[in-house]
């Protein structure tokens, strides 16, 4: 006899990627921000859910509390370019233009992206689309261009 398939869900438990996937692509950023949490509160150590709930922040124009979750994300993982490039939003809006800098500086030397100048740097962190493979995660295209 199958399994309930019900059943089998309730045990197994959401898929948190593929529903913060899901919610970031279509720009959902409080739904977004709600998985994360819910996803951080079972798993707290969870980078991926701090980089989602920062990047839902940054877009809910909420910095403030998303500099937390990308400190987290990367004191995990210190060559995460997203997470440079998130804590670059971070410190830009918080008027810290040269901690910005080399935020977005760092993100791009782990992109293999040469600044060739200010301008440069800024716009590639305005524009996703100049990350080394277009994106690893989909996430990288979502981020609204907010600066």
């Amino acid at each position: 006899m199958c399994a309930n398939p019900t059943s089998d869900f309730q045990a197994i438990g959401p898929d948190y990627g593929i529903l913060t996937l899901r919610l970031t692509s279509s720009g959902q950023w409080d739904r977004s921000l709600t998985t994360a949490l819910e996803w951080l509160s079972k798993e707290p150590e969870n980078l991926r859910g701090h980089r989602v709930a920062a990047q839902s922040l940054i877009n809910l124009e909420r910095t403030a509390e998303a500099k937390k979750h990308v400190q987290t994300v990367l004191a995990g993982n210190p060559n995460d370019d997203f997470a440079h490039r998130l804590m670059a939003m971070v410190e830009y809006k918080a008027g810290n233009f040269r901690a910005a800098d080399q935020s977005i500086r760092k993100a791009m030397l782990l992109m293999r992206i040469a600044p060739a100048s200010m301008t440069t740097s800024w716009n590639s962190l305005r524009n996703p689309k100049l990350h080394r493979s277009g994106g690893l995660c989909p996430s990288h295209r979502m981020l609204k261009p907010s600066l």
